[in-house]
């Protein structure tokens, strides 16, 4: 029996608007992660954060720019999304969304940036082995020359970069703010811990002077970790822990010196 025209899936998936709307939804969700950085948590957060004179201000640019219809739908939902009890649906989240910077004051976009680095921070963790004599000016100059790398090799991420042009809404000066401002908070961070948190790491290791098993101190510094491990049999500052001794090499040795002794005995 043939098959009737138009009940084909393809043909069903072409004259559904439902499942058409749903996608929809869903790529406008996907660009507006792409478009906040990430995270739109703390700018939900911000949203419904606004008082009633801020609030009509943003619905009434919402209105100008999608219509009367979704500006009341959105008016009359914002205390079950504020709940929880409805979710905002990604279009009408990314239509909401996309009249918000333009109304909002610049120490507010400071903030969501700042707000962005903690939730998005560099990471980074390192391990070093230091022997027993090293000078304590020597590991501060290295922990302090480690931190300062840090910061200027990191490159922010693409993820991320996304929220600083929506902020920016077309202005190019704004948007390279927002981004030194988030570059400028790592090394804030990173600076301040060599200032205060060094000395006070590397006189633990200075009263460590007679290490006869590894002694570990740890610097954390936002996200950033730096491991010091004091090992006796470290030499230096190293970056590869040092090889223990292989069992029954002493053995060995004395075997060898007895060996060779009785050779010279027995033959000179």
């Amino acid at each position: 029996m043939a098959r009737r025209r138009g009940y084909g899936r393809n043909n069903y998936n072409r004259r559904n608007p439902g499942l058409e709307q749903a996608r929809e939804h869903i790529e406008a969700a996907r660009r507006l992660t792409i478009e906040l950085g990430g995270t739109d948590k703390d700018v939900k957060d911000y949203f419904f954060g606004l008082n009633a004179t801020q609030l009509n201000a943003v619905l009434a640019a919402y209105e100008k720019a999608f219509g009367t219809r979704p500006r009341v739908y959105a008016e009359a939902t914002i205390p079950e999304w504020r709940s929880g009890r409805v979710s905002m649906s990604g279009l009408v989240a990314e239509r909401l969304f996309s009249v918000l910077p333009g109304m909002m004051p610049i120490e507010k976009k400071y903030d969501l940036v700042k707000s962005l680095w903690e939730s998005k921070c560099p990471t980074s963790n390192k391990t070093v082995y230091i022997g027993p004599d090293t000078p304590v000016e020597e590991i501060s100059e290295y922990v302090r020359r480690h931190l300062h790398n840090v910061v200027h090799d990191y490159q922010v991420p693409e993820t991320i970069v996304g929220r600083f042009k929506w902020l920016a809404n077309d202005d190019v000066d704004l948007q390279q703010k927002l981004y030194n401002y988030f570059l400028q908070l790592n090394r804030e961070v990173v600076t301040q811990a060599a200032n205060d948190r060094v000395p006070r790491l590397l006189e633990q290791v200075k009263n460590a002077q007679a290490v006869r098993s590894h002694i570990t101190q740890q610097l954390r510094v936002g996200n950033h970790s730096l491991e010091l491990v004091l090992h006796p049999d470290a030499s230096g500052i190293s970056e590869s822990a040092p090889r223990p001794l292989r069992k029954g090499s002493g053995c060995l040795s004395v075997v060898l010196l007895v060996a060779a002794l009785w050779w010279l005995a027995t033959y000179a």
